[in-house]
């Protein structure tokens, strides 16, 4: 035990090196360092009276060959959003990098919207010790013009850094003539309001800002001076298409979800009147017999569209009704009991059940015991019932319009993405992992009473649901409301248009009207209200012979509570069912959920199967740039500049 214990222990210690080493990168002794970070990171901002910014970044750092190896990487940013959060390019062009005062290897690539710098030679690694780096570079367009003054707002450091920083700091100076109206800082993560920092004036005015404490990783300094309007001189009043076109971008997400939607919906209505518009449907009539003497499983799949487990227990139940099986109920499970009455009073697909599972049977327990007799039954029984009737005789799918509206909303989910944010596109990728991740947590919760497979499909579709969903939350946060809305409401439509579009034949509609009236008998307790002259008497013997047809169509409930209180004065004991007490006012749960559960789970096969963004600039600034030295909007991370970096 003590030995396992004192592995752990080893195993961590570089972790907790490594967490010490983000507070403790300067000692506070001259010289004295004990992990690696950036000592001190000092910015020179020179405003030109033609609105061009020098920038001269001086980044003191102690390379200790764990991070800085080689040298260090500077990622600078190339776009700046503007008060709208859209993103507009500025041009950063690297004059001169030097460490410690002598030129220095370095190469230069775009990365996204980043310029890096990665600084250092690949074949030399640096000895442990103290080197200072001095990246310069111009750019353009970061003036912002307010009214009553221009101002510069510079993220100083970057809130990207890799590393922590002792010391930060920055100096800007105006051109000549430029006063300082106003000044601000902030220190902190991107998106901090906190102004843990000083401000310090030389000779000339020109100011100086200071952290107070030191900037842990992904901290960073920014800037922000309101100086006199007038100096640089401001672009010419946008004409009115420019101004029409600064507004479609600023609201660009809005008009790409009115535009998307504009075009989506009238398509989706106009397809649906041409090929899913139900046709008129006769009037409901209510009726005390099931339409065209079908079968209860019959009934239910021209009416559900589908052959489940419910069919087979209403068939089954329909079978002992006639006295040719009976249900049985105990302590261990449900029992199929073969009686006298003659299987060629049975519907066509009951036959078939019975054939499979009864034939060479006197008694049936319903369990894995007999799946293999179970499932070919059930097998038989759903052929026989889809073979019967072509559904396409009585309801139209529209399979083909709903894939062509498929695809055609996809092309609008993706096109919106790409213009609004391009990241977003991830989230379209993402979704068939999620999606398949689904369907293996609820085949394994399904399948969890097997054992092993099914905890390690549990565990398999947590993975591939929760890991997926993260990141499309962590997409999501990145996008507008409006966008994320537009999305929602884009796929509400589609699926209620994949409703819609489905439609019944004038056959299907007629047939349905008949169902729906038969439906109507089964569930109104007051017959008179019916408007039928000579309804039958409530009878034991009429409760049998329609309930089969009530599970089918899923209101044994309703037709229950109808007989309950006729059933209850004649202590009424079914001859088709033993094993206990029946709630007839709860009919489902009393009895038909568990034996169609039961029925599914004894024949379940091992496999289911199914059936049937940005503009350039070039200005000397932009009045479209939100402040920092003036109102509660700026923020550490905000403004120009900004990026990180680390070492290599």
């Amino acid at each position: 035990m003590m030995k396992h214990l004192l592995l752990c222990l080893l195993a961590l210690l570089p972790l907790a090196g490594r967490l010490s080493a983000q507070d403790s990168v300067y000692a506070g002794e001259p010289e004295q360092y004990y992990s690696e970070g950036i000592i001190h990171f000092h910015t020179d901002l020179q405003v030109e009276k033609d609105g061009n910014l020098k920038v001269v970044e001086h980044i003191k750092v102690f390379a200790a060959g764990n991070i800085i190896q080689r040298g260090i990487i500077r990622k600078i940013p190339q776009t700046r959003p503007n008060k709208y959060g859209r993103n507009k390019r500025v041009p950063i062009e690297v004059t001169d990098v030097q460490k410690d005062g002598e030129p220095v290897p370095h190469v230069i690539t775009t990365e996204g919207n980043y310029l890096q710098i990665r600084i250092g030679d690949a074949n030399i690694m640096l000895n442990t010790g103290v080197y200072e780096y001095t990246i310069s570079y111009h750019s353009r367009g970061h003036v912002g013009f307010f009214e009553g003054f221009d101002e510069i707002y510079w993220n100083s450091t970057g809130t990207e850094w890799e590393l922590p920083i002792v010391k930060a700091s920055a100096t800007v100076r105006l051109p000549e003539g430029a006063k300082v109206i106003q000044a601000a800082c902030y220190t902190g993560p991107e998106g901090s309001k906190a102004s843990d920092c000083t401000i310090t004036y030389n000779d000339s005015l020109q100011p100086t800002f200071h952290a107070s404490h030191l900037l842990k990783e992904r901290e960073g300094l920014t800037v922000a001076v309101g100086f006199t309007p007038g100096i640089i001189q401001r672009p010419a009043p946008a004409g009115m298409w420019e101004q029409l076109w600064d507004w479609i971008d600023a609201y660009r997400a809005y008009v790409l979800a009115v535009l998307g939607l504009g075009f989506l919906l009238p398509y989706y209505y106009f397809t649906w009147r041409k090929h899913g518009k139900d046709p008129e449907k006769p009037v409901v009539v209510a009726r005390f017999d099931p339409p065209n003497g079908y079968s209860p499983a019959v009934l239910r799949f021209l009416h559900k569209k589908v052959v489940d487990s419910k069919s087979l227990a209403a068939a089954l139940v329909n079978m002992a009704v006639k006295k040719v099986v009976a249900v049985r109920k105990d302590h261990t499970g449900f029992y199929l009991d073969r009686k006298e009455g003659a299987p060629s009073k049975l519907a066509t697909e009951e036959r078939q059940l019975f054939s499979k599972m009864m034939q060479s049977n006197l008694t049936l327990e319903l369990s894995d015991i007999n799946k293999y007799k179970i499932r070919a039954g059930r097998e038989a029984f759903e052929d026989s019932v889809k073979n019967q009737y072509n559904l396409k005789d009585y309801f139209l799918k529209n399979s083909r319009q709903m894939w062509i509206g498929g695809l055609i909303t996809l092309g609008v989910l993706l096109t919106y993405l790409l213009c609004v944010d391009f990241g977003a596109l991830f989230v379209v990728f993402i979704v068939p992992f999620a999606a398949a991740g689904a369907a293996m947590l609820f085949a394994g919760i399904r399948a969890l009473k097997q054992g092993c497979a099914g905890v390690f499909l549990i565990g398999m579709g947590f993975m591939f649901l929760v890991v997926p969903l993260g990141a499309v939350y962590g997409v999501l946060q990145h996008l507008p409301p409006v966008s994320i809305a537009f999305v929602f409401i884009l796929l509400a439509a589609y699926i209620l248009f994949v409703r819609l579009i489905q439609a019944p034949t004038e056959d299907g509609a007629a047939l349905q009207a008949q169902i729906e009236g038969f439906l109507l008998y089964l569930t109104v307790a007051e017959e008179h209200r019916l408007n039928i002259l000579t309804p039958p008497e409530h009878t034991p013997q009429l409760f049998e012979r329609l309930l089969p047809y009530a599970i089918a169509l899923g209101v044994e409930n309703e037709w229950g509570q109808k007989f309950k209180d006729v059933l209850e004065n004649i202590q009424y004991a079914p001859e088709w069912y033993s094993g206990g007490t029946l709630s007839y006012a709860h009919f489902d749960d009393a009895f038909t959920n568990r034996f169609a559960s039961t029925v599914e789970k004894a024949g379940r096969a091992p496999a289911a199967s199914s059936s049937g963004s940005s503009s350039g600039s070039s200005s000397s600034g932009s009045s479209s740039w939100s402040s920092g030295s003036s109102s509660s909007s700026g923020s550490s991370g905000g403004g120009g500049g900004g990026g990180g970096g680390g070492g290599w």
